[in-house]
């Protein structure tokens, strides 16, 4: 005679699965714990990040003003019926320049400073950013003058920075009467 088991009924003997749910807990707290580490260390990285991103935006508007008070030179001297490189330098050089200054100054090597408003020389908290002009005449007589601004900074990681913009003026503007305009 044959013995028929069925499906349908529990089995003799259980096997114990305590131990069995213990390490599946355990994976999965460790999988669980990966997850937040890595979103944790994502987050971080992007705040950095957005330092990094927020002080080379500064540089860039900062070289950029460089330029723009240069540029303000030349055309005030137009203004004033001058010539159109008067009071620029003749030869070549590096100076620093402030929204207000009149004239540029030779290079000090002073950073930056911001008064909660605007950047400067003269008051407000020293920044990390330092911005060099460079002036450069071009032939005899002058009919060219190119001009680079160089804004350079250390970011509290230590990782140096450095933005430059450059830009060429020329004696376009020449009208009879103005020195300059033979």
């Amino acid at each position: 005679m044959s013995r028929r088991t069925s499906y349908f009924l529990p089995p003799t003997s259980y096997v114990s699965q305590g131990g069995i749910v213990l390490i599946e807990s355990i994976i999965a707290i460790s999988i669980a714990t990966v997850g937040l580490l890595a979103l944790f260390s994502l987050l971080t990285r992007s705040l950095g990040l957005q330092r990094v991103v927020a002080e080379r935006y500064i540089a860039a508007a900062l070289a950029g003003e460089g330029i723009e008070l240069v540029k303000n030179l030349v055309s005030t001297n137009f203004v004033r019926g001058a010539a159109w490189n008067d009071g620029l330098p003749t030869s070549a050089g590096e100076y620093e320049m402030d929204y207000n200054d009149v004239a540029l100054t030779p290079r000090g090597s002073r950073p930056l400073r911001f008064d909660g408003a605007m950047y400067g020389y003269d008051a407000g908290n020293p920044t990390a950013f330092y911005r060099t002009i460079t002036v450069t005449p071009v032939g005899s007589p002058i009919e060219e003058i190119g001009v680079r601004s160089n804004v350079s900074w250390t970011s509290r990681g230590g990782m140096l920075g450095t933005v430059d913009v450059e830009d060429h003026f020329f004696n376009w503007r020449c009208t009879p009467g103005i020195p300059g305009c033979d």
